[in-house]
């Protein structure tokens, strides 16, 4: 789960928080604890990276051209199939099991907004605001606040608006179908709760990549359980690529049942 400050497109979120933060007037009018002014503040915060909000990407299509040039390796590579109920399960039980880690976890379809900030996709949510979509993630499960009672009514309200901006993209990208699962934690220096023990705490990872370290959650899962379907990208010409892929994953424990069901890509592009 990569800090969603480091993907391809760090201005993508910013885009999301600026959007709530536009209805900021109306907020502050329902809500104990928020103006406009701290919905500013929770955006400067963001802007330099000073929280941790963390994310994996799925897309619900397994054979988009789009998606293969993008982040298949230009129609190289593989896309894999995910079971979702056992993914969802074992990141849930992953982190709350974890006493280091305070924040909140969260799964859901990517949310597509038109510059009115009108939801436009999925089907299900169109007609939807992204302001009502917040006032009724905020009302039924407002994340839990931090034991200091006077910063609890902004607290809550600024993990809120964090995880819904995890949520939202621009309706230019609805074409990618997108799904995300989402960890936030405010304490991003340490990757945990402050006061936790000290082997339970930097469980934040650093990479090095494009000439930059990008900070990331391990998300463990057994590979037999949670892969479902691969397909192999348009590019896969050579003979006995099945053989290939299908031997290398036996080892890695995959079921037979998804390795005899290795699909070719349907697209022509070569």
């Amino acid at each position: 789960m990569s800090n969603i400050f480091h993907l391809n497109d760090g201005a993508e979120f910013l885009w999301a928080i600026q959007q709530l933060c536009a209805h900021g007037d109306a907020l502050s009018r329902e809500y104990e604890g928020v103006n406009p002014e701290s919905i500013e503040a929770a955006y400067r915060i963001e802007s330099k990276g000073e929280t941790d909000v963390s994310v994996v990407c799925f897309s619900q299509d397994d054979d988009d051209l789009s998606q293969w040039r993008g982040y298949g390796d230009d129609a190289r590579g593989v896309a894999i199939g995910f079971n979702a109920d056992y993914l969802l399960n074992e990141c849930a039980m992953s982190f709350s099991m974890v006493p280091a880690f305070r924040g909140n976890v969260l799964a859901g379809e990517v949310l597509y907004v038109d510059d009115d900030g009108n939801i436009v996709a999925p089907n299900s949510m169109v007609g939807t605001s992204l302001l009502d979509f917040f006032r009724t993630s905020y009302d039924n499960h407002a994340l839990a606040a931090v034991p200091r009672d006077h910063e609890a009514p902004f607290r809550s309200f600024v993990d809120n608006l964090l995880a819904t901006g995890g949520l939202v993209k621009h309706d230019a990208f609805r074409h990618e179908n997108e799904w995300r699962i989402i960890y936030h934690c405010f304490d991003a220096g340490t990757g945990g709760h402050p006061d936790a023990p000290d082997d339970e705490r930097g469980l934040c990872t650093l990479s090095r990549r494009d000439g930059r370290h990008t900070p990331y959650y391990v998300l463990p899962f057994d590979p037999a359980s949670a892969i479902a379907s691969l397909r192999l990208g348009p590019k896969h010409a050579e003979k006995g690529r099945h053989i290939a892929l299908r031997e290398f994953l036996r080892k890695e424990g995959l079921r037979d049942q998804v390795l005899q069901g290795i699909r070719d890509s349907r697209i022509p592009y070569r």
